[in-house]
C-alpha cells in the first residue's frame, strides 16, 4: 500500500473524531503534507505535553 493511499484511508476513518498522539505536532503536519489533505478542521491532542 503506497503510503497517500495509507494516509488517505486513515483520514476517512478519523474524520470528525479527536486524534490523540504522543507527539502531535509532528504527526499532523506530516499527514497534511504526504497525504495532500486538510485537516485543520480535525482537533488533536498531544501526549508529549504529559511527560515533560
Amino acid at each position: 500500500m503506497l503510503v497517500k493511499q495509507a494516509l488517505d484511508e486513515f483520514a476517512e476513518f478519523c474524520k470528525g473524531s479527536v486524534l490523540v498522539a504522543h507527539n502531535a505536532q509532528f504527526d499532523i503536519p506530516f499527514i497534511r503534507h504526504h497525504a495532500e489533505l486538510n485537516l485543520c478542521e480535525e482537533r488533536f491532542i498531544t501526549t508529549r505535553l504529559l511527560i515533560q
